[in-house]
């Protein structure tokens, strides 16, 4: 309970809930934001609202917004939290990295020519059973 007073009580998190709701209300609000990056838009382009998913942004235990991406690591998994993703200008850049980081793990060693045995995943017998290996 702690915790979400301390969310609810927070400024900047008050102040981003505050922004997006009214940006979600008010058309004239997401027309300037939206504005910012594409000043040509007209309020009659924006013709009927949209649907978009919720970007949940990590809190800390101290109530804090985190403002980086949190990495975690499997073992047959690689989990990246709170990404806020930068669309075209930075996701490129953020998937080299993270391939990087991949290939230094270890977990893109079955793409190299000669794959080691795979234990978890083996393609060919799938691909046998369901009649699309020769």
């Amino acid at each position: 309970m702690e915790n979400k007073v301390r969310l609810l009580i927070n400024p900047e998190f008050v102040n981003l809930s505050a922004a997006e709701m009214l940006s979600s209300l008010s058309k004239g609000e997401m027309l300037g934001r939206v504005q910012r990056f594409l000043p040509a838009l007209k309020e009659e382009h924006l013709v009927a609202p949209g649907t978009a998913g919720v970007r949940s942004q990590v809190i800390d235990r101290t109530g804090a917004l985190a403002r980086e991406a949190i990495e975690v690591p499997g073992p047959h998994s690689y989990h990246i939290l709170n990404y806020n993703s930068p669309g075209a200008t930075g996701a490129p850049a953020y998937a080299a990295y993270l391939v990087d980081r991949l290939a230094a793990r270890g977990d893109l060693d079955h793409v190299r020519k000669t794959p080691k045995p795979q234990k978890i995943w083996d393609w060919e017998p799938v691909s046998k059973a369901m009649g699309l290996a020769a």
